[in-house]
């Protein structure tokens, strides 16, 4: 294959991915937000464990999109879509880290607040309890 040709392959790849992606993410061929497509969609979803003895989780890529007025969706994922999106999340796995941690930490502070409202309602519901005749 002459580079031209490796060139060509790789632009058309490039095309593929970019048009994918932008109706996953209901944006237009020009990168600009498409309000008739309302069913973009692209995720990453968690589909459970390979085998008891590892904990690997296994995730899967949805990338789709469909436009006002219709039911249908149209796939947007591909071979050459999934593996630019590994690709790009691999490139970003410390930040998206720090992210998962951030946000479970979050969780983790909403969760502890609302146990000591609980417990603070408690606390005055005895209170009130034990100083009634």
């Amino acid at each position: 294959m002459s580079k031209i040709d490796e060139f060509n392959r790789a632009k058309d790849i490039y095309n593929r991915v970019k048009h994918n992606l932008y109706k996953a993410t209901s944006r237009n061929e020009d990168g600009q937000n498409d309000p008739i497509n309302d069913k973009g969609c692209l995720t990453i979803r968690y589909s459970g464990q390979h085998t008891p003895d590892w904990q690997d989780a296994i995730l899967a890529l949805h990338a789709s999109h469909g436009y006002c007025g219709s039911f249908s969706c149209y796939s947007d994922m591909d071979e050459q879509t999934a593996k630019y999106m590994i690709k790009a999340l691999n490139n970003n796995l410390r930040r998206i880290a720090d992210e998962a941690i951030e946000l479970a930490r979050k969780d983790m502070e909403a969760a502890r607040k609302a146990a000591k409202d609980e417990a603070e309602l408690v606390l005055r519901e005895t209170d009130a309890q034990e100083s009634k005749p």
